[in-house]
Parts: structure tokens; sequence; C-alpha cells
């Protein structure tokens, strides 16, 4: 009696589930996934975003590293970094691959602290842009590919394919020299900052790390996503480039005509204000002493991290949510100075 009472219980446990339980199982997992998906979503942006802050901080230390051992000045600057390059290369072709100097373009700040964060480079200049787009260099949240532009065409061009938008823009207006005078004249072509563009230098700057103004209070880097636009995404593969290039923008506060890392539109601001707050919308920055801050976008677009102190901006220069920060603060000749 013993032996037929086991092998039947042994019988029950082999047949496994029934099919009403294993479709109760799947219910139960049906109602499960949106929560478990919803908490995965919560669990990865913040995730993402503490990664892009550790790896902004990486190239603070790198920049003040940089600045330490050249006389305080920033790199990415045509004045600086980009020297060599526009004295060396400046008859390379757009697309020219065989470029040994470091820097990939007169505006590259990424380039000259890969020695620091021990990257090395490849000698084609094409692969090292790429390389440039990785690692230290890379936010997590950045999945933007663009193809590369040129003169107004769109490319790709000879060993220039689509790659990852550069993740981190440097401020172009701490890179610019208010006159140049000191510049080798083919440099300061790049390098000066040209004072009818509504915007006024302060006297003598340059850009240098004890001109800056408070250094926790200005900004080396932040989110971007340079040269995004309606057209989609596209990246300056010219050597020798202007404005900023692929490295480095003119920040939150210009005029909405110019803008585009931080563009205004609803549907391409999260290119660069990728690490939202619930629903507010907002960047890690870099301020020129090595820390790291999130900055919500509407806080973005007061313009007194973007600039070197004693700047003046004219309304012109503005676009309208920077206008409305600072309306009650501009001086009889319509103009901003930056404390």
């Amino acid at each position: 009696m013993q032996t037929r009472d086991t092998e039947a219980r042994k019988r029950s446990r082999s047949r496994g589930l029934t099919r009403i339980e294993v479709l109760a199982v799947l219910g139960c997992l049906l109602c499960l996934a949106p929560i478990l998906l919803a908490g995965a979503r919560s669990v990865s942006r913040p995730n993402r975003e503490v990664m892009c802050a550790f790896r902004l901080s990486q190239l603070g230390a790198a920049m003040l590293q940089y600045t330490a051992d050249h006389g305080g000045y920033l790199p990415g600057s045509p004045g600086t970094t980009g020297t060599e390059l526009i004295l060396e290369y400046g008859d390379a072709e757009p697309d020219e691959v065989d470029i040994p100097t470091d820097v990939t373009q007169t505006w590259d700040w990424a380039a000259p602290l890969a020695g620091y964060l021990g990257v090395p480079l490849d000698p084609n200049r094409s692969t090292r842009s790429e390389q440039l787009r990785h690692g230290f260099y890379w936010c997590p949240a950045n999945g933007y590919e663009a193809l590369p532009y040129h003169n107004g065409e769109f490319g790709p061009f000879p060993n220039w394919p689509a790659m990852r938008m550069v993740s981190y823009n440097a401020m172009r207006m701490m890179l610019y020299y208010e006159s140049g005078d000191t510049l080798d004249p083919s440099v300061r072509t790049y390098a000066w900052w040209r004072p009818w563009l509504s915007i006024d230098l302060p006297p003598g700057y340059e850009p240098r790390l004890d001109l800056i103004g408070p250094p926790s209070e200005k900004l080396f880097l932040s989110d971007g996503a340079r040269f995004t636009s309606s057209f989609g995404g596209t990246y300056e593969v010219r050597a020798l480039s202007f404005y900023g290039g692929s490295f480095a923008d003119g920040g939150p506060t210009i005029s909405a005509m110019w803008m585009h890392a931080y563009d205004l539109d609803p549907a391409r601001a999260p290119r660069t204000y990728r690490h939202p707050h619930g629903t507010e919308l907002g960047l890690n920055a870099l301020h020129c002493d090595g820390h790291v801050e999130w900055v919500s976008e509407p806080d973005s677009r007061q313009p007194d991290r973007w600039y070197p102190s004693g700047t003046r901006i004219f309304v012109s220069a503005m676009n309208i949510p920077t206008y409305v920060s600072v309306c009650y603060d501009l001086d009889e000749d319509g103009a901003y100075t930056v404390p």
C-alpha cells in the first residue's frame, strides 16, 4: 500500500505544471512587465547621468593638469592647442586625414587631454575623430550619429563616415582672444573674436584660467550636440574651422537664429538636455574649477556661466529666454555685463 502511494506521489510531482497553472503564471508576468520596465527606465536614467558626471569630472581633472602645464591657458582654442595645426597644415583639404599632429581641428579640446587620461590616439585624423567620441569623451545618454558637414554640403566625405556626435561642447566665448595682437596673423584669423558680433569680451581677454572670472562659476564643458539642426545631425570635418567647429559652441544664450547644440525646439532639445529630472530637462556641466553640476534647461539660459566676467552681451545676441532673465539688468546701451 505504501509503495503504491509513493509511486502516485512521484507521478504527481513529475507531471509538471498544468495548462491552467502556466496561463496563471504568464498572466502574472504580463501584469508585472510594465512595472518592471518602468523601474528599469527610472534606474537607467540616473545611472547615465551619474556616469556622464563622472566622465566630465575626469575631463575636468585633465583640463586642470593641462592648464598647470601650459601657463594657465585653456585647451581647445585656435590660439592655444590649435596653433600648430593652423601653422603647419593651413593648406589642408577639409577631408584630409594625413595630419599627424594630435588635434583633429582648431577647436579640438579633447585630443590635448588624451595623454593625461592615458588614451592613445591614432595617427589618422578621421580615426582620431572617432576615438574622441568614446570612452571618457562619451555621455552614455548620447546616441546621436551624424554625417559630416562642410561648406553647406551634407556628407559623407571619403574616410569620414557617419559617427557619434561629440558629447561635450567647450564654451566658445571662453576660448577666444579679445584682440589677438600677440598671435601670428594666420592664427588670429581663427582665434580673434570679432567685436561687431554684439558681444564684447573684456579688454585684453585671453583664454587663461586667471582671466575668466571665478572658476567655480564659469563653465569649460557641458553636455551638447554640436551642429544639430532641423536637417538632423551634422559635424564639421574641416581641420581649420570657425566658430567652434565640432568641439565648441556659443552656449544656450545666443540668438535662436544661430543656435544648434542648445536648441530651443522641444523636439531637438533632448539631444543636449539629456538628463531630465522628472519633467524638467537638464544637462551636466563642468566648471573651470573641476566640479560638475546639473543645470536645468531654464537656468541654463542665464548667461553668467557661459562667458568670462566683464563680457558685455547686447540684446541682439540673446534668445528670448535669455533676454527675459537679464532684461532688468541691461545698461543704457542695451547690454548685459557678466559678473
